[in-house]
């Protein structure tokens, strides 16, 4: 799925990839995020460096879900200060006085 082959369409194997590995990296990012938006995030990270790293992928050294599972493991310990999410202070909205 994440070898590329040039007479394999990119995107059939992109959705195929992410059905079969979506549900293990969302919940591996989830159990080591705060936040399910750091968890989205993170989930869209890893799956760009999966897509990223895929060209370097040989059956012969390891399986692909040993792979994906490497990459999601590197990903997340790399990553994980700068996918914090931070807090966002409340806009406040001024009224304005009708009195003029």
């Amino acid at each position: 799925m994440i070898a590329r082959d040039p007479g394999i369409n990119f995107r059939d194997e992109a959705a195929k990839c992410i059905n079969v590995y979506g549900g293990r990296i969302w919940a591996f990012a989830k159990s080591r995020t705060d936040s399910e938006i750091d968890a989205e995030n993170a989930v869209r990270e890893i799956f760009r460096k999966v897509w990223k790293c895929s060209g370097g992928y040989r059956k012969s050294r390891m399986s692909e879900s040993e792979c994906i599972d490497l990459i999601c493991r590197q990903w997340l310990f790399n990553h994980m200060d700068s996918i914090k999410h931070e807090p966002v202070e409340p806009l406040r909205i001024r009224r304005e006085s009708s009195n003029k």
